[in-house]
């Protein structure tokens, strides 16, 4: 049981991360209505999809990753292709992550953005330390920092629906141009990225396949409720306090900086000052444990070192690997939080359903562990989930 739990911690911790503090930047010009139909429908998706992978991971008897997946169902070119999108996808994942959290600590400390490249290289380095942890050891900073920020939330929350009111223009789409509605999909289809741990999970819950689809049913469940609450009571409370705010925040002209300031300034400033932030810095510190150990889990079945010795050696290495190009991307792409979250929601769909649902097809098992998976309309749903993300973003791109 203690193990389950944990399990499902970590999915959900996984997946609320940058969400909480993405979506509501994304979803305020197409309105609260439309994004309970969004939530949902992702949240069925990304769930149906997780169990095509274990599927695959079961069949495998092995704890393997989407590349060693390809490898074993459809051949080197497949390996090869399913590799370089994973890594594209964590590596995307952990820039966005590292981005956000140095504008958020700029924003704490009242210090210029000229100095985000530095706070950036200082969370690499405190990366490769934190991942030098055993797995025991992030599984209870994981659990602790996660149980905190669901609580802080819901205190929040209380707190923002004294400010909340109700208006028309939050309901329905009602600011912002095409192109921002077509790239909140692909943003709030990342927000439940925790595809990218299925390797770690399937090691950690030791094969065991009631205990990981219990895992990522009520991960994912979870996650989808508190994006669907935290984001109708954020944008209720801020059009309620600042009109012109909010139409900054459907024009998309907000930074992740200046949207968590005006959160603390509809709380009232005291200590809901203190929880705004470390909902926010809890949120992606989270996304970053677990899509770092994915990310660590994946780059270690490459790295290989040669005796017991370089064990520490090979550590810091993986974690260097990991923590370097990430805080590059941070550094160099400007706005990388939420222009990076919409390019990895295109990665995820082809990592999360394209190739799984390709490769079940070829492993073609007499007998599956996951029912529904072997349904030929559970893989069209699929397909056409992920086909709807991948226009989006590129549509998103060309207007």
């Amino acid at each position: 049981m203690n193990r389950r739990l944990g399990a499902m911690c970590i999915v959900a911790g996984t997946s609320i991360g940058a969400g909480v503090i993405a979506l509501p930047m994304v979803l305020a010009a197409f309105g609260l209505v439309p994004t309970l139909f969004l939530v949902a429908a992702t949240w069925w998706i990304m769930y149906r999809s997780a169990l095509v992978n274990l599927e695959l991971v079961l069949q495998s008897g092995k704890c393997l990753d989407i590349g060693a997946l390809g490898r074993l169902y459809g051949g080197p070119s497949t390996s090869i292709f399913g590799e370089v999108v994973l890594l594209a996808l964590m590596y995307s994942l952990m820039g966005a992550y590292f981005y956000g959290f140095a504008s958020l600590l700029c924003q704490v400390f009242s210090i210029g953005h000229s100095f985000h490249g530095t706070i950036a290289i200082a969370l690499a380095v405190s990366f490769i330390f934190l991942m030098l942890l055993p797995m025991r050891w992030l599984d209870s900073v994981n659990r602790v920092v996660f149980g905190a920020m669901l609580l802080a939330g819901a205190i929040l929350i209380v707190r923002l629906c004294g400010a909340a009111r109700f208006h028309w223009d939050v309901m329905f789409p009602s600011g912002g141009h095409g192109g921002l509605w077509l790239a909140a999909i692909p943003v709030l289809f990342t927000s439940f990225g925790f595809q990218v741990i299925f390797a770690a999970m399937a090691e950690y819950c030791s094969m065991d396949e009631d205990a990981l689809r219990r895992a990522f049913f009520w991960g994912s469940f979870i996650t989808a409720l508190v994006y669907c609450v935290w984001t109708w009571s954020t944008l209720l409370a801020i059009r309620g306090h600042s009109g012109e705010f909010f139409a900054a925040l459907a024009a998309g002209s907000v930074d992740v900086g200046s949207f968590v300031s005006e959160l603390s300034t509809i709380g009232g400033g005291g200590s809901s000052v203190s929880l705004v932030w470390a909902i926010s810095v809890s949120a992606i510190g989270t996304s970053i444990i677990g899509v770092g150990m994915g990310l660590c889990n994946s780059l270690g079945r490459h790295l290989r070192w040669e005796g017991a010795g370089n064990s520490l050696r090979r550590r810091i290495s993986i974690a260097s690997a990991a923590a370097i190009p990430s805080a590059v991307l941070a550094i160099v792409i400007p706005k990388a939080f939420t222009a990076v979250l919409g390019f990895a929601g295109v990665i995820l769909a082809i990592l999360a359903i394209f190739i799984p649902v390709y490769l079940l097809r070829r492993c073609g098992p007499a007998k599956v562990f996951y029912g529904p998976v072997g349904e030929r309309k559970n893989s069209i749903f699929l397909l056409a989930g992920g086909a709807v993300v991948v226009c989006c973003e590129l549509l998103h791109i060309c207007l």
